[in-house]
């Protein structure tokens, strides 16, 4: 059900390119290392709900993340802070940099894919996924190690992948990847997991929305790039003139969307944007003149964290 259409075939070779070249740029500048105020920052945010809502801290807790991408860094530093966590993804993750990985990356989502993945491994991933160890076993836990047989590879809609992980989630949590799957599959992705999950459990989803100034993962405007001058792309380019495409799939659903499908299925606890004033000074009053349709609960979303819990029976 998740999409695994991760490159656009539609993108033009001179794009790409550019989308490389500044992809490689980040990486020289750190892009491959773990973000570990970040990831405390994820940790404390859930540990803070779950605390409130289930009475209990998020390190005595069993997991499940959804889409846990090509550097599973956050699976990785829960599971060393107590969290009896699981994994799910549809790609293969380099976590060796063996033979045998590169080979099923190739089988499941093609060579290109596998030579990118060799790339970014060989050349900033290797070094980087050690210093995170490192990381971890000094401030956290001194013989910590990660147990590979926590990611599971599969479409996180399937019962059978399911089977392949002992736990029973009281919290599944998902960052950044609902906005890569398609609506067919979302829709089924959440009816199946409104059947799954338990109804004590939450779900803790944070989803780029497409209508925020970061929606369309134009690299230009990512956070830390925000006060970069001489871009390429207007604000909201995505949603005035479309003149670049991402090298990614997005369903390009809006807030109000998502937050109509989630309560559709389950009870919609929080819905709050995470960075609420991220690119504000960027929208003048001629950008809302040419957007008049949206307002700023969908220009200013960019990461929305919204929690879920399943419906309670009427008494």
């Amino acid at each position: 059900m998740q999409s695994n259409s991760n490159s656009s075939s539609r993108i033009p070779l001179s794009e790409r390119f550019l989308y490389y070249r500044d992809l490689f740029r980040m990486y020289m500048a750190g892009a491959a290392d773990a973000d570990m105020a970040r990831l405390r920052a994820d940790f404390d945010r859930i540990d803070s709900l779950t605390k409130s809502t289930l009475g209990r801290g998020f390190a005595h807790l069993r997991a499940v993340e959804i889409g846990f991408g090509a550097k599973p860094y956050r699976i990785m530093y829960f599971n060393a802070r107590g969290v009896d966590a699981f994994g799910i993804d549809m790609d293969q993750p380099v976590l060796e940099g063996s033979p045998q990985e590169f080979l099923k990356i190739a089988r499941r989502n093609g060579p290109l894919r596998a030579v990118k993945s060799f790339a970014r491994f060989t050349l900033f991933e290797r070094n980087a996924r050690r210093r995170f160890f490192d990381q971890i076993r000094r401030s956290i836990d001194p013989r910590f190690e990660f147990n590979s047989k926590r990611l599971v590879i599969g479409d996180a809609g399937a019962p059978d992948v399911w089977k392949r992980m002992t736990v029973e989630p009281d919290l599944i949590y998902s960052f950044s990847v609902f906005e890569h799957i398609d609506p067919d599959s979302l829709v089924r992705l959440l009816e199946f997991l409104r059947q799954r999950i338990r109804a004590d459990a939450l779900l803790y989803i944070i989803v780029t929305v497409y209508t925020g100034l970061i929606g369309a993962h134009l690299t230009e405007w990512y956070a830390h790039r925000l006060a970069e001058k001489d871009k390429r792309s207007e604000p909201w380019e995505h949603l005035r003139r479309n003149r670049f495409q991402p090298d990614t799939y997005l369903n390009k659903l809006t807030r109000r969307q998502y937050a109509s499908l989630f309560s559709t299925y389950f009870e919609v606890l929080q819905d709050r944007p995470l960075w609420p004033d991220l690119g504000k000074e960027y929208l003048t009053d001629a950008v809302r003149r040419e957007l008049p349709q949206y307002d700023e609960y969908e220009l200013l979303s960019n990461d929305v964290c919204f929690v879920l819990r399943p419906r309670q029976a009427a008494a």
